[in-house]
């Protein structure tokens, strides 16, 4: 009958139809799906730049600060050994054998160190103390 022609003909038409508006949607959607992996890409690129950057910046603040570090203990450290050796020079000025090395001898009579010639009398055995040893001495005269 013509109404059923009518009938199959609209629905072979509307299958056809429906049939490509489900091709284009899928096709936009394949290429919606196509820019999101772009963009996802491109992001992870962008931010991989920016980390990798971030990190070479950091890098390099480190490797200033270590340097200063460096500098200053080294200065510190100089700093430090000349403050010893003026002390060090110091105590060998006042050091018993460092004067002894120059000539100098220490008394003792009864274990105690002479200082005056009051302390002794003609006759005492004394010990004299030299940079290398000790002699027995008399005392033979005082002035």
């Amino acid at each position: 009958t013509a109404a059923s022609e009518t009938a199959t003909f609209d629905y072979y038409l509307l299958n056809d139809a429906v049939c490509d508006y489900v091709g284009r949607i899928n096709k936009s959607i394949d290429n919606l799906l196509l820019d999101l992996r772009r963009l996802a890409y491109d992001t992870a690129k962008a931010c991989s730049k920016y980390v990798d950057r971030n990190i070479l910046d950091k890098r390099t603040g480190l490797k200033q600060q270590a340097e200063l570090f460096d500098k200053a203990i080294q200065i510190g450290f100089a700093e430090k050994m000349n403050k010893y050796e003026l002390v060090n020079l110091s105590i060998q000025k006042v050091n018993p054998l460092s004067l002894l090395g120059r000539g100098f001898v220490v008394a003792t009579k009864d274990g105690k160190v002479v200082k005056t010639k009051q302390e002794t009398n003609v006759g005492d055995e004394v010990e004299l103390n030299f940079v290398d040893g000790k002699v027995g001495a008399k005392v033979i005269f005082k002035e």
